[in-house]
């Protein structure tokens, strides 16, 4: 499965990730487009251990509801679609 970036900067395959994760951003962060949100990023292995930020979200919960939405369509993928092309996931746009 791939999964495409909120700002369409990124697009990663899913095998890839060693983890995909929900955390804070905070006003420190320099890649913070909104102070104090929070954001689903993907670390992905490799020569060296690469992060990606894949969208940001206004609130905790909203960013666990996206986080599931990626594991139900690789569940569904992965179970279901079978000799299907490849799903690619796009992470929603956030309106502030």
């Amino acid at each position: 499965m791939l999964i495409i970036g909120q700002d369409k900067r990124y697009i990663i395959n899913f095998d890839g990730i060693f983890e995909l994760s929900v955390a804070v951003w905070s006003s420190k962060n320099d890649f913070a487009l909104e102070p104090d949100c929070w954001c689903i990023k993907a670390d992905k292995l490799s020569n060296s251990r690469n992060q990606y930020f894949l969208g940001q979200y206004k609130t905790e919960e909203r960013a666990k509801e996206v986080l599931q939405e990626i594991v139900d369509t690789y569940k569904f993928n992965r179970c279901y679609a079978v000799g299907q092309k490849q799903a690619v996931y796009q992470m929603p746009e956030e309106w502030w």
